[in-house]
């Protein structure tokens, strides 16, 4: 029998930081990837250095299209470990190599946090070891843990464990009879920490149902006490639900129609399953959008799949709630990620790794379930098995996160439609001062999948610009439609309209750029060029001065106030 293994209790935990820092440890020499970890770490100008006024700029306002100041809080703790005195051959100043050990950390302590939930719950030490295995080392945690912008589910999962696990504690205290105020610390403590874990994702919204679905079905608690506590914590919380939603990026771009949005949900369900039982081909854009969706007509097959398991959790719901726990707690922590409510990310893919993260509790949960009732060292020589094989896998996976190159060339095997590998992969042959058709031809080929991805219309525009800059106004003025609100995009329009003598628009973008962001130097310096073709010299020096005054380095600004300068110097009177 599984219980007649006799070994100390405290190998368990340190099996798991062995098997977990053994799986992952090759992140900690990987590089920052072109997947947001530029414009959230890599060249994020609060990180140089970064300062606590910075920081508190976080706390303030959101952050490239996100509200999660205490996963910005984390990354700007580490910067001030990971910064090095002369930059490197990106111009980073920022070594990866600690943000990736940090992340490690994280996940590591995710694993233990883990054990002891299950082991709070009911599960002998073997069980509760080989539910947090699976946790640890299944590859669809490849992505978080070894994506530094992965680090915000990381953290959020870290919190969110946390707070499950002072609820717990909370519950055994009020089963012992323990003083009111312990009980009530405990509480408290729990709830300040799920909002931390919704500052550091709003994703963490999930936690509180966990906790309901542990209470209710596992622990058999009175279903009106865990209501009212559940209900509580979602109204606490529901104001930064709120606030993270809207802060999101808002776009023209498709979204599925209501009807169709519960047969979104249900593909993503019976894809997350797929992955579950089969983790083979993984990569950070799968490509499954409701656009490709309803045009592949998958989803109306694929609902079937999690219909059935919804079947069977309700025939067993009796006998074996434990899968249906297990069940529920995965839904409940895809539920904000499903489709029902359109997110940013579809435009590229409903579904993704990263958002298993937390779920990966409920499969942990039925591995330590089925281990605490079928005990036997077939059992037992099993789980080391099927553990080992998922390690090895995961290790492997991990290498495909090394750089850029690497995971988008793997990305585009997995996926030739995506319009992220193909956006990557066509910047990086620019880089390396490939033939411009390439980087064309790749750009052509995510507008094909997705023709209303703006960044893949002003990316097209860039590399048009100088050889057909009236294809590039056309690329940009589709992006216009789509990223109206885009600083960038507005200026650099403006900026090819100067260039083929359409003035008075030009101007008018420019101008939305400068609304849309006061302190654009290279806005302020295209501004002078408009004025400078109008004839309005002094505007356009003063445009100039203060283009420098945000950025003295600034080309165009530089260049246009010495050419005004120039200018005036021949035409004043002798």
């Amino acid at each position: 029998m599984l219980r007649d293994i006799s070994l100390p209790n405290w190998l368990p935990p340190q099996l798991l930081v062995v098997l977990t820092t053994g799986t992952f440890v090759s992140v900690c020499g990987h590089d920052f990837v072109d997947w947001d970890d530029y414009g959230n770490v890599a060249r994020n100008s609060s990180f140089q250095p970064p300062t606590l006024a910075h920081i508190a700029g976080f706390w303030r306002q959101s952050y490239f299209g996100m509200y999660i100041p205490v996963t910005y809080s984390l990354w700007g703790g580490v910067a001030t470990l990971a910064r090095s005195a002369t930059p490197d051959e990106h111009g980073f100043v920022l070594n990866p190599y600690v943000f990736h050990a940090a992340n490690l950390l994280l996940h590591v302590l995710a694993v233990l946090l883990v054990y002891a939930i299950l082991q709070r719950i009911g599960a002998a030490s073997w069980p509760a070891f080989f539910g947090a295995a699976l946790f640890a080392v299944h590859p669809v945690q490849v992505e978080p843990v070894a994506w530094i912008s992965g680090t915000k589910d990381v953290l959020a999962g870290v919190l969110s464990l946390c707070a499950i696990l002072l609820h717990l504690h909370y519950l055994r205290a009020l089963a012992r009879g323990d003083p009111r105020r312990r009980a009530a610390l405990l509480f408290a403590a729990a709830t300040v920490v799920l909002v931390l874990a919704m500052l550091a994702k709003p994703s963490s919204m999930a936690t509180p149902l966990i906790v309901f679905v542990i209470d209710v079905l596992l622990l058999r608690r009175s279903l009106k006490r865990a209501e009212v506590e559940c209900l509580f914590c979602l109204l606490l919380i529901a104001p930064l639900l709120v606030m993270g939603r809207s802060v999101q990026p808002s776009g023209t771009w498709f979204a599925a129609s209501l009807w169709a949005r519960p047969f979104v949900a249900a593909d993503a369900l019976a894809f997350y399953l797929l992955q579950l039982l089969a983790p083979v081909h993984l990569c950070p854009d799968y490509g499954r959008s409701p656009r490709w969706l309803l045009r592949s007509n998958w989803m109306y097959v694929t609902w079937a799949l999690p219909a059935a398991v919804a079947a069977l959790c309700w025939w067993s719901r009796r006998r074996f709630p434990w899968i249906v726990a297990a069940c529920a707690i995965v839904v409940a922590c895809l539920l904000p990620v499903l489709g029902l409510l359109h997110f940013e990310f579809q435009i590229y893919s409903t579904v993704g790794d990263r958002y298993l993260y937390l779920a990966m509790l409920g499969p942990a949960l039925l591995v330590s379930y089925l281990l605490q009732r079928y005990r036997s060292r077939v059992a037992f020589t099993i789980a080391v098995a099927l553990a080992t094989a998922l390690a090895v896998r995961s290790f492997l996976q991990v290498r495909y996160w090394r750089d850029s190159k690497t995971l988008f060339g793997h990305t585009a095997e997995v996926n030739p439609d995506s319009v992220a590998a193909h956006n990557v992969l066509a910047s990086i042959g620019l880089e390396e001062h490939r033939p411009v058709q390439e980087a064309i031809d790749h750009y052509e080929a995510a507008l094909r999948t997705e023709p209303e991805h703006g960044m893949t219309l002003v990316h097209l525009g860039n590399v048009l610009a100088g050889s057909d800059p009236h294809a590039a106004i056309r690329y940009y003025e589709r992006a216009e439609r789509i990223m109206r609100l885009e600083p960038v995009m507005q200026n650099n329009l403006g900026s090819l309209l100067v260039q083929v003598g359409r003035i008075d628009e030009a101007a008018k973008h420019i101008e939305t750029a400068i609304r849309l962001d006061p302190s654009y130097a290279a806005a302020y310096s295209n501004l002078g060029v408009v004025y400078g073709e109008r004839g309005d010299f002094s505007r356009a020096g003063e445009s100039f001065r203060t283009a420098l005054r945000f950025n003295p380095n600034d080309p165009g600004a530089i260049v246009g106030l010495a050419a005004l300068q120039k200018a005036q110097a021949t035409t004043r009177p002798r």
